[in-house]
């Protein structure tokens, strides 16, 4: 949804939208291993959080800044339409 052009993050008005948390598997349990792993799922996380928070329009806003957005979504949310929209996630629901 957050690849999508400007404008055209739509929803129908009975959908849900999550924002999975993040997740890591190591199949090593080196510590070398384990630490480079969180290392690189550190660095992922932080990307994407904050391409989801530019991309949801909240940083030219007010209502959230990032650090609160981060901190929403650090688990598993699930959004209704119209709350996915107020959060800058989706920018319409699709008239039916």
């Amino acid at each position: 949804l957050q690849a999508a052009d400007p404008d055209g993050r739509i929803l129908m008005p009975n959908s849900t939208l999550m924002v999975h948390q993040g997740y890591t598997s190591i199949a090593n349990d080196h510590p070398e291993t384990i630490q480079r792993s969180a290392k690189e799922d550190k660095r992922i996380r932080a990307r994407i959080n904050r391409i989801l928070y530019e991309r949801s329009k909240l940083s030219t806003t007010t209502l959230l800044t990032q650090k609160q957005f981060i901190a929403e979504i650090t688990f598993d949310v699930y959004y209704s339409a119209q709350q996915a929209i107020s959060a800058g996630l989706a920018d319409r629901m699709l008239e039916v």
